[in-house]
C-alpha cells in the first residue's frame, strides 16, 4: 500500500469510528445524532464530513440494512458488530463505497477492537454475501423505511396512506441545503453567486454544496442555513417593522433573524445557554441586533406585540435532515407530555401578548396532536381567534391552509425540487382582540 492509500485508510478508520461512535449512542443511549466539540475537534474536515455523511446514511436506510443482514445472519451479533455490520452494508448499498473497501475497513474495525475481534471471520463473510447480487436483491425487495407504528398510525389517520408511502419516500432522499437572506434586496444576484434556485416563498436552495463556511456569503452573514419550511411562519406576519417581537423558544434562531432583518425590535428567549451561545456566534456572523435572554420560557413576562413560539416537538417534521429521530429510545408518555408543555406555551403566549397583538405558534412536527389540535383548543377553550392570510401573497400553495387557519407542510411537497421538512404554523390572537 502507498503512503498515500495509507493515509486515505487511517482517515477513512477515524471518521468511521466516529461515525459508530455517535450511531452507538442513538441505539444505546437515545441521543440525538451528534458529534461533540471534542471529537469533532480530533478530525479533519474531510473525515467529519464523511462521519456525518456516513452515520446518517445508516439511519436513513437502516430498515433495508437490517432487511439484507437478516438473510445473512443466523444470530444476532453484540450491537457494536451489528453497527459495524450496518455502516458497512449502507456504505456499499447507498453511499456508492467499493464492495472491497467497505468490507476492508470494516474488518479493520473489528480487529482493531479486542472485545470483538473474534467476529473478524464472521464480518468478513456476512459483508461478502451482502455485497453479492442476492445482497442487492434483498436490498432493492426492502423498499423504502417505514415509519416505526407510533408515528405511522397518526400519519395515516391525519393524511392516509398514499401520503404516508410519499414521506416515507421523501426520507429516504439527503434533503438539499436551504438558506434565508439577510436582505430581501439582490436575491438574485446572491442567488446567481451561489449557485441556488430561488424557491417560491423567498428561500435559496443549493442542491450540491461543499464545506457551508466556505460558500459566497457566509463570511459576511449575507445568510443563514434554514429549511425553507421553517422560514415560512414568520412570513405569515406580514410586515413587522418596528414592533417588538419576543421569540420565547428562540434558539437556534432563524425566526429570530427573520424578524430582525426585516426592522423588527427582537428579543430571543430560550432555556438553553449552550444553544443561546450558538445563536451569538449566528448573530455576530449576520451583525443583526437581538436581545438575548436565558431563562425560561413560561417564566418570562414578555412586553411584546408579537410572541413567536416555536415551541418543543417530537420533530418529525425533520427526519429527512435527522433520520435518527424514529429509532431513539423515548419514555412512556413522552409525546402526551410535549403536547400538554404547547398547551402551557401557547396559552401563556396568549395571556401577555399586548391588546391587539399576535402569537405565532408553530412546530416542527408532522402530527396534528401537535399542531392543528393544539390551535384548535386553543380556539374552542381559550376563545383565541386565528389569522388567516392569502398564501399566494408569500409564494405558497394555498391548498397548504388547514381548516382551522393554520398551515400545514409536508415532506412531499415540492417533489420536484427536493421536498421540504415537514411543520404547522397559524398566527393567533387573544379572546377580545
Amino acid at each position: 500500500m502507498t503512503e498515500h492509500r495509507r493515509q486515505e485508510a487511517v482517515g477513512g478508520l477515524k471518521a468511521r469510528r466516529a461515525a459508530l461512535r455517535a450511531i452507538g449512542r442513538v441505539l444505546r443511549d437515545g441521543a440525538p445524532l451528534t458529534f461533540p466539540r471534542k471529537e469533532a475537534a480530533s478530525l479533519d474536515h474531510a473525515e467529519l464530513a464523511m462521519a456525518r455523511r456516513i452515520s446518517a446514511a445508516v439511519f436513513r436506510h437502516f430498515a433495508r440494512a437490517e432487511s439484507v443482514l437478516d438473510n445473512c445472519l443466523r444470530h444476532k451479533p453484540p450491537m457494536s458488530v451489528g453497527n459495524i455490520l450496518r455502516l458497512a452494508v449502507t456504505e456499499i448499498h447507498a453511499c456508492g463505497t467499493k464492495p472491497h473497501a467497505a468490507v476492508d475497513q470494516a474488518v479493520r474495525l473489528v480487529t482493531g477492537d479486542g472485545r470483538i475481534r473474534s467476529y473478524s471471520g464472521m464480518v468478513n463473510a456476512v459483508l461478502r454475501r451482502a455485497s453479492g447480487e442476492e445482497g442487492w436483491r434483498w436490498w432493492a425487495d426492502a423498499g423504502p423505511p417505514r415509519l416505526p407504528e407510533w408515528i405511522s398510525r397518526r400519519l395515516e389517520e391525519a393524511y392516509g396512506p398514499d401520503v404516508l408511502r410519499r414521506i416515507e419516500a421523501a426520507h429516504e432522499v439527503p434533503p438539499p441545503l436551504d438558506l434565508t437572506s439577510r436582505a430581501a434586496v439582490g436575491l438574485e444576484g446572491l442567488a446567481r453567486r451561489l449557485g441556488a434556485e430561488s424557491l417560491p416563498t423567498g428561500s435559496l436552495r443549493l442542491h450540491e454544496w461543499g464545506q457551508v463556511s466556505e460558500l459566497h456569503g457566509f463570511a459576511d452573514g449575507a445568510w443563514w442555513v434554514q429549511d425553507a419550511a421553517a422560514a415560512i411562519p414568520v412570513r405569515l406576519l406580514g410586515r413587522i417593522e418596528g414592533l417588538r417581537v419576543v421569540d420565547l423558544c428562540a434558539a437556534p434562531g432563524g425566526k429570530s433573524m427573520q424578524c430582525a432583518a426585516v426592522g423588527a425590535e427582537i428579543v430571543a428567549v430560550d432555556k438553553s445557554a449552550e444553544r443561546l451561545e450558538t445563536m451569538r456566534e449566528n448573530l455576530a456572523r449576520t451583525s443583526l441586533e437581538i436581545r438575548l435572554v436565558n431563562a425560561d420560557a413560561l417564566s418570562w413576562q414578555p412586553d411584546a406585540d408579537i410572541i413567536v413560539i416555536d415551541a418543543p416537538c417530537s420533530a418529525t417534521g425533520t427526519i429527512r435532515r435527522n433520520p435518527e429521530l424514529p429509532y431513539r429510545r423515548r419514555g412512556k408518555g413522552w409525546l402526551r407530555s410535549l403536547e400538554e408543555g404547547q398547551k402551557r406555551l401557547l396559552q401563556h403566549g396568549l395571556r401577555q401578548v399586548k391588546p391587539g397583538g399576535r402569537v405565532l405558534y408553530c412546530v416542527c412536527s408532522l402530527l396534528p396532536g401537535e399542531g392543528e389540535h393544539v390551535v384548535q383548543w386553543a380556539v374552542r377553550e381559550l376563545g383565541a381567534g386565528v389569522v388567516r392570510r392569502d398564501l399566494r401573497e408569500i409564494g405558497a400553495d394555498p391548498g397548504w391552509e388547514t381548516t382551522e387557519g393554520g398551515v400545514r407542510l409536508r415532506p412531499d411537497y415540492w417533489p420536484e425540487i427536493g421536498g421540504m421538512d415537514g411543520f404547522y404554523a397559524a398566527v393567533l390572537t387573544p379572546r377580545g382582540s
